[in-house]
């Protein structure tokens, strides 16, 4: 469930490789930027919503998505630090003055 309602909401998602070697995908997917985005900008509900709700979708989202960012970002501290600033809910503008 993505939401708090007890509504289920699928979190199948489908990748395709095209012959020019772009990635295409529909549903909901990892390989969307702009899943990822949304994931970053709701990360705390997410993880709230979903921890130790195993019999839910979201929470195996959430166990993936952390283990594709951190397998991502672990070369790359500042980008980890603007992952985790954008998490806890700071403006770009807020980052900007971090960085």
């Amino acid at each position: 469930m993505i939401t708090r309602s007890h509504n289920w909401v699928p979190l199948d998602g489908i990748e395709t490789v095209e012959q020019d070697g772009r990635v295409s995908t529909t549903g909901i997917s990892l390989c969307n930027p702009k899943v990822c985005q949304a994931v970053l900008l709701n990360y705390s509900q997410l993880k709230q919503n979903g921890d130790g709700v195993f019999d839910t979708d979201t929470w195996y989202f959430m166990q993936d998505f952390d283990r594709c960012a951190e397998t991502a970002l672990k070369d790359y501290p500042v980008y980890e630090d603007i992952a985790t600033w954008k998490i806890d809910g700071l403006s770009n503008a807020e980052i900007q003055l971090r960085l």
